[in-house]
């Protein structure tokens, strides 16, 4: 069992080669930054580890785990957008099992992994655009290549939430747990190490962008006709509307980097002075 200052937050054990890593629930306001490097120290050790086959990802019964506040995510997010990284290019499967609400950069984080199994009462989205920003961990890059970039782009500027059963039907999650997630996600584990499946990563997979590429200008007139010019979150559905996007034409990396720009210039005219400019 880890040995960390949030054990009732953090712990993990391994099991016939399949670690298994609990979030409990979310780290209070102050505390994520120790929490995030908890995680990036656990999973690290896991991957370093050549008794650990795969990894599966669970949180509790009401959140998947790692939410911070949204007044931390411009100093935290670094790290998170490390971790998700380090998830995404693990040489071992990695399973996220979602029983509660994976939202904002639990998802994220979730979208980092491999495979994802959720409860059928789950509750999955990027609501971000709610608070006048955009996703920061690579989320409006990888969900448009988990369900599409038109579906992914009226989740985001919606907010909108669905539950583990819709999000099975649009390609979010691999399969739904019918009892005990986190033990159904170990024996999900188990059936990829024996078929030999490959490890999946969002990133590599263009097949949900092909059509949409044929068809770019018909999409962003189509992303275009989302905008509420009276809606005080205007700047972050724009935002939202030009990231997904890139997911059309710009190299991976390169629009994670866009991104994270664009979180930024949001984060800044969020919380400048009143008066002060972006040039200030």
């Amino acid at each position: 069992m880890a040995e960390l200052a949030m054990a009732h937050i953090l712990d993990f054990d391994v099991r016939d080669g399949i670690a298994i890593v609990r979030m409990g629930a979310p780290p209070p306001c102050g505390t994520s930054a120790r929490f995030l490097e908890g995680l990036y120290g656990v999973l690290r050790r896991l991957i370093a580890d050549d008794a650990v086959d795969a990894i599966v990802l669970g949180g509790g019964p009401t959140f998947f785990g790692v939410a911070a506040c949204y007044s931390e995510q411009h100093v935290q997010s670094p790290m998170l957008g490390k971790i998700v990284n380090m998830i995404e290019h693990c040489p071992k499967p990695v399973i996220a099992a979602v029983e509660g609400a994976a939202l904002g950069w639990e998802l994220e984080l979730a979208l980092g992994c491999h495979y994802r199994i959720a409860a059928r009462t789950a509750k999955l989205g990027l609501p971000d655009v709610r608070y006048g920003i955009i996703p920061v961990a690579g989320g409006t890059q990888r969900l448009p290549r988990a369900v599409g970039p038109e579906l992914a782009l009226e989740m985001m500027v919606q907010g909108k939430i669905v539950s583990g059963d819709s999000a099975l039907e649009i390609g979010l999650v691999d399969a739904i747990s019918e009892h005990d997630t986190l033990l159904e996600a170990q024996a999900f584990a188990r059936s990829i190490l024996e078929e030999q499946r490959p490890i999946r990563r969002l990133r590599d997979d263009d097949a949900r962008l092909t059509a949409a590429r044929k068809q770019f200008s018909v999409f962003t007139a189509a992303a275009a006709s989302v905008l509420d010019e009276n809606n005080r979150t205007l700047p972050a559905l724009v935002a939202c509307v030009e990231a997904t996007a890139w997911t059309l034409h710009i190299p991976f990396d390169e629009a994670l980097a866009r991104e994270r720009q664009a979180f930024q210039k949001l984060w800044k005219a969020l919380n400048a002075a009143p008066g002060e400019s972006d040039d200030a």
